[in-house]
């Protein structure tokens, strides 16, 4: 492995293409957190929480390629929330 994790986390965005593909995965969630919480099951909390992660996993490819620190930034935060939420939200149920 060449890159490091600073320049895989602060690299250009990938494109809208690739954002599409994660607003598609966040979709499939968020279709799940539908189905779940229409039959009160305590799982329609990891679909909500899912889909919003990648919705935040989407919004750093949506940007210019010259906004690589800003990229960066969201992805940091992106993770931050999928760790706290999985670790405090859904686990909690």
């Amino acid at each position: 492995m060449d890159e490091s994790f600073k320049d895989r986390l602060f690299r250009e965005p990938e494109g809208r293409s690739q954002g599409f593909v994660w607003i598609s995965v966040a979709l499939i969630f968020f279709t799940l957190y539908l189905y779940y919480s229409g039959s009160n099951e305590s799982r329609a909390t990891l679909g909500f929480v899912l889909g919003v992660v990648f919705v935040l996993v989407s919004l750093p490819e949506f940007l210019p390629a010259e906004h690589r620190y800003a990229a960066g930034l969201l992805r940091v935060v992106s993770m931050l929330f999928a760790v706290l939420a999985l670790a405090f939200g859904v686990l909690s149920f």
